[in-house]
């Protein structure tokens, strides 16, 4: 019996090509799955420090607040981590830098323009 390579070749150029294929699919869905979860506790985090920005703090927003600060040195960027690591060296409570480094990854994520607009908070008195 004679073997046909022609044949023999096509069929593993085939197979191979569907493995390479279904690896890069695989590869591509994953990264899609990280940037999702990501973005989402990253804009949690984002809320939750914003929300407790400038005010008097609740026992409710300071819980927020260490939530979203572990959030962000577990899944924040290199700008982030450090934004967040002079805010807790310093003792201050000004986490303008902070929300505008995780704004701007965020919207990078999103794809949408950086925005060039200082970061201001917006409180209501009673």
């Amino acid at each position: 019996m004679e073997i046909n390579w022609e044949i023999l070749t096509s069929a593993l150029v085939v197979v191979a090509g569907w493995f390479a294929a279904n690896w890069l699919a695989s590869k591509r869905d994953t990264k899609i799955k990280n940037r999702e979860v990501r973005v989402e506790y990253l804009l949690t985090a984002y809320r939750g420090i914003e929300s407790a920005a400038q005010r008097e703090l609740t026992e409710e927003q300071m819980f927020r607040l260490e939530s979203a600060i572990g959030d962000v040195r577990l899944l924040g960027n290199e700008a982030q981590l450090k934004a967040l690591a002079e805010l807790i060296s310093s003792g201050e409570s000004d986490f303008t830098k902070l929300l505008g480094e995780i704004r701007d990854d965020l919207r990078s994520e999103l794809e949408l323009k950086k925005s060039e607009h200082e970061l201001l908070f917006y409180r209501m008195s009673r």
